[in-house]
């Protein structure tokens, strides 16, 4: 992950993932933002949290959410899985307020 520069005056968006997301070419997709990557290979939606504050930090003005795949290969249920991503945006609200969250 890298740090926002102050001076650049692009809005900030962060993905944030597993492999799929973490392969992206994100700051070549979307130039007219400041771009990072907080994405895992392997990871699974229970380990977003452990991610929060590294993302939190950035004050995101927008966070692209794609995760979810690597739980269903470890059996998870659909419930289990958004309940995980629902209480990881239930604490990115309360931490980034006005952040605009896509998943």
């Amino acid at each position: 992950m890298s740090e926002f520069d102050e001076q650049d005056s692009r809005e900030s968006i962060v993905f944030v993932g597993d492999s799929i997301t973490a392969g992206g070419d994100w700051q070549n997709w979307f130039p007219e933002y400041r771009v990072t990557v907080e994405a895992t290979p392997g990871d699974a939606t229970d380990r977003l949290n452990e991610r929060l504050p590294a993302i939190t930090e950035l004050q995101p003005a927008t966070m692209a959410i794609l995760i979810g795949g690597n739980d269903f290969g470890q059996s998870r249920s659909v419930e289990y899985v958004v309940r995980s991503i629902e209480y990881f945006l239930a604490m990115v609200r309360q931490d980034v307020p006005g952040s605009r969250t896509l998943v």
